[in-house]
């Protein structure tokens, strides 16, 4: 593990930075499963309360729905009273 990171270290940082980022990868080699569970731990966190938030903004927004349909006029909401039934001659009569 610590070749692989120092030879992606060595493409993409400055000489520079590379001696610092090596040494840091040669002495946090033996901890590296604590380091791995702890950033898997952190990136579970970090999506739990991304999903906490946008459940919270879908709560709020559609609450402001129900509580203002027609924020624009002066008139009362339409109401609809719907029956479903049966209505002679139109289901399944045979005219004879």
């Amino acid at each position: 593990m610590a070749g692989c990171a120092s030879l992606l270290a060595s493409l993409f940082l400055p000489p520079s930075l590379f001696w610092v980022v090596y040494l840091l990868i040669i002495f946090l080699s033996p901890c590296h499963l604590k380091l791995f569970q702890l950033l898997k731990h952190f990136c579970q966190l970090f999506s739990s309360t991304i999903e906490t938030i946008l459940n919270y903004v879908i709560i709020i927004a559609t609450q402001l729905d129900e509580e203002t349909p027609n924020a624009g006029s002066s008139d009362p909401p339409l109401q609809l009273d719907v029956e479903i039934g049966h209505v002679d001659g139109l289901v399944g009569e045979v005219a004879t």
